[in-house]
């Protein structure tokens, strides 16, 4: 999105071969960006078209990711972004694993990237990974989340046995979740993150 910022003055922004928006390039990638979250599923089934883009062995295969938050259009700075994973179990003889989920803003950014620790995988042939993203001070607007599964350990390297794009995609609204206090305005000059934990002295 960065790109086409840069290259260009207009924007058109098809929806099923109809123009949905057409105008200045800023408006028209704000637009996109916000389509996206609107027609974005909550559970989604993986497939090697639309989130994958090489071929790795797969011997631990994402199935099915799903956003649990229950309105994932309005989530808030200080809410956990809930999610869970459905993965198959293709090598029997895998007996630990890490995962990692790498929040990208919509102009291409990783903003934010946890990895869990070593996991110990289960001998049945699928299981689910819940993940509460805590503590991620994003600020307002769209993001999509990848993930990867694999094995990232200091001692034997890494290893990627999956990797999955463009699956998963939310809007900050909120700056606290109890309150539903909504950002009056958010510059992208900013950043991505808005930082509270902060102490202040006036001498």
């Amino acid at each position: 999105m960065g790109a086409v910022k840069n290259l260009c003055k207009r924007g058109i922004v098809l929806n099923q071969g109809q123009v949905a928006f057409d105008g200045g390039v800023e408006e028209a990638v704000e637009y996109y960006m916000e389509s996206s979250v609107r027609n974005s599923k909550r559970k989604v089934l993986i497939n090697n078209r639309d989130h994958r883009d090489g071929v790795l062995s797969k011997e631990l295969e994402f199935i099915e990711a799903e956003m649990l938050n229950s309105d994932m259009e309005n989530l808030a700075t200080n809410e956990p972004i809930k999610l869970k994973l459905h993965i198959k179990k293709n090598n029997k003889s895998i007996q630990k694993f890490t995962i990692g989920a790498h929040i990208i803003s919509m102009d291409g950014q990783c903003v934010a990237t946890t990895i869990s620790p070593t996991l110990v995988c289960p001998q049945q042939n699928s299981f689910f990974v819940n993940l509460a993203i805590k503590n991620h001070n994003l600020a307002q607007g769209n993001y999509k989340i990848y993930f990867n599964i694999g094995l990232k350990e200091a001692t034997s390297g890494t290893i990627d046995y999956d990797i999955i794009k463009n699956v998963l995609y939310c809007h900050i609204s909120y700056r606290t979740f109890s309150n539903k206090d909504a950002y009056s305005g958010w510059m992208s000059c900013w950043g991505k993150h808005l930082v509270e934990s902060v102490d202040y002295e006036i001498n």
